[in-house]
């Protein structure tokens, strides 16, 4: 993603007007979308588990705007990034529906 650099006017902690500010949509997301990585959005994950060597993410819709039905995907690599108390959520409710480790 071009991205310009800093002009130094100090409003990196309340938000860069300039787009010179390194956030997960001007680095890590482009990055992996241009590497294959599908990106799912107005969705609300219920849990993960293991299907054979790959792994099966639950969702449902997550919104008004959301379309579609709850289904799940199939990935051979899942990052949980929902944060502190959401990654911990989507893993605790794994391993209520038996997922342990691996």
């Amino acid at each position: 993603m071009p991205q310009p650099a800093c002009v130094g006017c100090g409003n990196c902690c309340s938000g860069c007007n300039f787009g010179a500010k390194n956030t997960t949509l001007m680095n890590y997301l482009p990055d992996a979308a241009n590497h294959g990585a599908q990106i799912f959005t107005h969705a609300e994950v219920s849990h993960v588990e293991r299907d054979g060597e790959r792994w099966r993410v639950y969702y449902a819709p997550n919104g008004k705007d959301a379309p579609g039905e709850a289904g799940s995907v199939t990935a051979d690599h899942v990052i949980l990034g929902a944060g502190a108390l959401g990654s911990t959520e989507i893993l605790l409710r794994s391993r209520e529906k038996g997922r342990s480790r691996g």
